[in-house]
C-alpha cells in the first residue's frame, strides 16, 4: 500500500512539477516577447527624448540669436542718437561761441570807437 501510495504521489508530483515547467516555459516566452516590445517602446521614447531635446536646444538657440540681435540693434540705435545728440550739442556751442564771438566783437567795436571818439 505504502508503494501504490508513493507511486501515486510521485505520480501527481511528477505532473505538477511537469505542468510547472510548461507554464513556467509559456510564461518566460510571453516575457520575453513582451520585454521586446518594451525595449522597442524605450528605443522609440528614447529616440523622441533625443529628438525633443535636439528641438529644444535649437529653439533655445534661435532665441538667444534673436536676442542678441535684437540687442545689437538696440545698442546701434543709442550709439546713433548719442552721436545726434553729440552733434547736436556740438552746434549749440559752436552757436554759442559765434554769438559771443559777435558780441564781444560788438562791444569792442562799440568801445573802441568810444575810445577813438574821445581822443581825437
Amino acid at each position: 500500500m505504502n508503494q501504490i501510495f508513493l507511486t501515486v504521489l510521485l505520480s501527481v508530483f511528477g505532473t505538477l512539477l511537469v505542468g510547472y515547467f510548461i507554464w513556467s516555459i509559456v510564461r518566460l516566452r510571453e516575457v520575453i516577447t513582451e520585454t521586446k516590445a518594451n525595449r522597442k517602446d524605450i528605443n522609440y521614447l528614447s529616440d523622441e527624448i533625443s529628438k525633443s531635446e535636439s528641438s529644444l536646444q535649437n529653439d533655445i538657440r534661435r532665441h538667444n540669436e534673436d536676442t542678441i540681435l535684437h540687442l545689437e540693434s538696440k545698442v546701434r540705435d543709442v550709439n546713433e542718437c548719442l552721436l545726434n545728440t553729440q552733434n547736436q550739442l556740438d552746434r549749440f556751442e559752436e552757436n554759442i561761441s559765434k554769438d559771443l564771438d559777435r558780441r564781444f566783437d560788438k562791444i569792442y567795436q562799440k568801445l573802441y570807437s568810444e575810445t577813438s571818439g574821445e581822443t581825437k
